[in-house]
């Protein structure tokens, strides 16, 4: 017997007993239930875990826990994290060099403040795509490594504060790597 993905996803072996399963299918979507694990799936998307259904005052028990954790966090929450970090980055470090490329201005206040900003977006962008790409189980494409090496060298940018020139020419620079970012998430060339 081959078990599928999902049911590797479940807290314990589904051939071990008896369990309660539960299927609705309607137009656009595939829901099912083990237990009281809910599944979504539809549109050619494989199933994914969408949490557990409280237990309305039923006899059945809980499924055993097992020492695998379930990722429970939905795949449009981690979509939201990863744009919300790029939205920021691109934020920060766009005002970060406009004010770095301005000559004259020897100390800026702002300064280590659009640094800490700078660093928690890219934790949020990180955060962000490597839970999607979980979420999607498609191990580690040759996409996922171009977008990390933009990601890396949009981190960098950061250094370009030290000279204005150099500030300026970030400026130029970054938003053609975040639409680089974008396209390769989107074509998935490779």
């Amino acid at each position: 017997m081959t078990l599928s993905r999902e049911a590797d996803l479940l807290p314990f072996d589904p051939a071990a007993g008896f369990h309660d399963y539960r299927i609705t299918w309607t137009g656009s979507r595939v829901r099912w239930r083990v237990e009281r694990l809910v599944f979504c799936g539809g549109r050619g998307i494989p199933g994914r875990v969408a949490g557990y259904v409280p237990d309305r005052g039923s006899h059945r028990r809980a499924p055993p826990t097992s020492s695998r954790r379930h990722p429970l966090i939905p795949y449009v929450t981690y979509k939201v994290v990863h744009y919300l970090g790029i939205f920021i980055l691109v934020t920060a470090l766009s005002a970060s060099l406009a004010r770095s490329a301005k000559e004259g201005l020897n100390t800026d206040p702002w300064k280590k403040r659009m640094g800490m900003i700078h660093g928690v977006a890219l934790f949020l962008i990180l955060l962000g795509g490597f839970g999607m790409l979980a979420r999607l189980g498609a191990g580690f494409p040759m996409w996922i490594v171009a977008k990390l090496a933009i990601w890396v060298v949009v981190g960098a940018l950061i250094a370009t504060r030290k000279s204005p020139t150099w500030a300026a020419r970030g400026l130029v620079i970054l938003p053609l790597l975040a639409a680089l970012a974008g396209w390769i998430a989107y074509a998935k060339p490779f």
